[in-house]
């Protein structure tokens, strides 16, 4: 639940009411309605589920299918998508051959930013590597962890 309320805090803020009240008036039926690609798909949350009312009984039932459906099921299909989209990319049984850390490596490249490749490949205007405040730069960058790195080279980039 902690993973909804950073994606639709007012969504888990309903679900915290039903929790703490009685849902007995809402007559809420045991769906979840999702918004696909535009349109408004209704998913029954169990068996005759459009029959079936939410009430004090089954509320923690309730709560906890449509937190799933919320989670898992409505980014099923945008996955889905996606991996057919990769594979004609990347053919399956070849991108099944590698761990996923290797696949982001393949994909995105490390991840682990070297101090040696930046200052080689820098540019400088009106200053050089010799320059006195430019090797104080150096001496302080190479004091910084990968996130003060990863910060820095977005401040200076934009990327």
């Amino acid at each position: 639940m902690n993973d909804l309320e950073d994606i639709d805090p007012e969504f888990m803020q309903s679900l915290s009411w039903m929790l703490t009240n009685d849902v007995t008036d809402l007559e809420q039926p045991f769906i979840y309605e999702l918004a696909l690609f535009g349109s408004t798909v209704v998913q029954e949350l169990k068996e005759d589920g459009m029959n079936v009312t939410v009430d004090e009984t089954n509320k923690k039932q309730y709560i906890s299918r449509v937190c799933l459906a919320r989670t898992l099921k409505e980014v099923e299909q945008p996955i889905e998508r996606f991996k057919k989209g990769f594979y004609k990319i990347v053919p399956e049984h070849l991108a099944k051959l590698f761990a996923s850390g290797e696949l982001e490596i393949l994909i995105s490249g490390k991840s682990e930013l070297d101090i040696q490749d930046l200052m080689k490949n820098t540019t400088y205007r009106d200053l050089n590597k010799e320059s006195l405040l430019v090797q104080w730069f150096w001496e302080i960058v190479a004091t910084m962890d990968q996130i003060l790195l990863a910060n820095l080279l977005f401040f200076i980039t934009g990327k």
